[in-house]
């Protein structure tokens, strides 16, 4: 009996022994994890603000990389992940159209900062919009930037893709009112411009297109832009000034090809041979 008794003691003492280890380990783990809580909390705080400083010397590039890093060592920060999406937004305001991987995690990025709420929402909404414009889901955009409008009305940008999606449906009364809203913002905005001049286009009033492709083509610079806008002039039957407009698109651009047969039909009523 005597050596149960002991045999009994020497258990519970081990079992002491291991729970004492037990709880010593979870405590040195515990402190670990927040020593590196903290330390990355630390370094995360240091990484937002060389994006916030990158974000007052315009480098998007810069302040995106530091604030993904950021928000890479604090996922659980809300705040750092809508920063980073308005980051994108003004970057995918500024790039253009997405490589399409790219574009399916930003959609879903800048959706969900919207999710979050707070911070520049207009700005959100307009980059949300365009993305999804860019995939063809004009009826999506639209409410979008209906939204962002609202929210902020002295914003050229949702009024300009509102328009140019109205544009590619072809619903020039609805994107006349958006683009001339746009016009009331920035009056010599060379894109808003464009987008007037194409909506006269389809409504055939040449002589309007011509005004706006007039006041958009040398600040756009682009030999298809010159080339529309050559097109116009041969619709209004000013030949003259056609054939200046094809010379610069070609000068521009070179292998515009489908410009050379309205170019040579533009010099032959100019007396001249292509």
């Amino acid at each position: 009996m005597s050596g149960m008794n002991k045999m009994t003691q020497l258990l519970v003492s081990l079992a002491a022994i291991c729970l004492i280890a037990a709880s010593t380990m979870y405590v040195i783990q515990h402190n670990q994890i927040e020593a590196t809580l903290e330390a990355n909390t630390q370094r995360a705080h240091r990484l937002s603000q060389i994006g916030d400083d990158a974000l007052k010397a315009s480098d998007l590039t810069l302040a995106a990389q530091a604030y993904s890093q950021a928000n890479n060592l604090r996922p659980d920060w809300s705040d750092g992940q809508r920063i980073l999406a308005e980051i994108h937004a003004r970057q995918i305001l500024q790039s253009g159209t997405q490589e399409p991987i790219r574009a399916m995690r930003l959609q879903k990025e800048l959706y969900e900062a919207l999710l979050i709420g707070g911070g520049d929402r207009p700005l959100l909404l307009t980059a949300f919009g365009k993305m999804l414009m860019d995939r063809g889901f004009h009826d999506l955009a639209r409410p979008r930037l209906e939204e962002a409008i609202a929210l902020d009305p002295k914003r050229l940008a949702p009024f300009l893709y509102l328009g140019q999606s109205h544009i590619r449906k072809k619903a020039w009364t609805e994107a006349e009112a958006s683009i001339a809203k746009a016009l009331e913002l920035q009056p010599e905005a060379p894109g808003v411009h464009y987008a007037m001049g194409q909506i006269k286009i389809g409504t055939k009033d040449w002589e309007a297109a011509a005004k706006h492709y007039a006041k958009a083509a040398d600040a756009i610079g682009q030999g298809v832009v010159w080339g529309e806008l050559a097109q116009i002039q041969g619709q209004r039957e000013k030949w003259k000034e056609a054939e200046e407009a094809f010379n610069k698109a070609i000068s521009l651009n070179p292998k515009l090809v489908e410009l050379y047969s309205a170019y040579g039909f533009t010099l032959a009523k100019n007396g001249k041979y292509a």
